[in-house]
């Protein structure tokens, strides 16, 4: 990494906690998250970036909502997670085995996620936020942004 794309991870992770605290309470993801990431992406991270690598990220992107979009259509995933998955997407190397592996430790992230989650549920008063209200549904977000934070930190950042 060298440049703008240096100080691109510091919005990102401002914004992946955003990303998770309100999803963690409200089971939303606020379009602002979406906006955020791709406007970090556009200033930057790709200035630096050849125009292959850019159309091979945005491809990526693509991919992931359409994938996402079939999980959300199956009742498997909420459509804030699939905008959040898709927006983040052109933020990681579009390398097919980063990718996999970033959706792997989104996967991997969403199980303590989950038993964290229904551990909450116990405290009193957890009920009077959303989350926590609906039985069968868990916010996916902290564990999107978990994953998107490892494999930034593993490949060395968008750049």
């Amino acid at each position: 990494m060298s440049g703008l794309a240096d100080l691109a991870l510091w919005p990102v992770a401002a914004i992946a906690l955003w990303a998770a605290a309100v999803d963690a309470l409200y089971m939303r993801i606020p379009n602002g998250v979406h906006m955020a990431l791709l406007a970090v992406f556009a200033i930057l991270v790709l200035p630096g970036l050849p125009w292959q690598e850019t159309a091979l990220r945005l491809v990526a992107a693509a991919v992931l909502f359409a994938l996402g979009f079939g999980l959300y259509a199956a009742n498997a995933m909420g459509a804030g997670d699939v905008k959040y998955l898709a927006a983040a997407a052109p933020l990681v190397p579009p390398d097919p085995m980063v990718i996999l592996v970033w959706l792997l430790m989104v996967t991997v992230a969403g199980l303590p996620v989950l038993a964290l989650h229904r551990l909450a549920r116990l405290v009193p008063g957890a009920g009077r936020f959303p989350s926590f209200a609906e039985p069968g549904y868990f916010p996916y977000g902290p564990a999107i942004s978990i994953g998107l934070m490892c494999i930034l930190w593993l490949t060395g950042g968008p750049g």
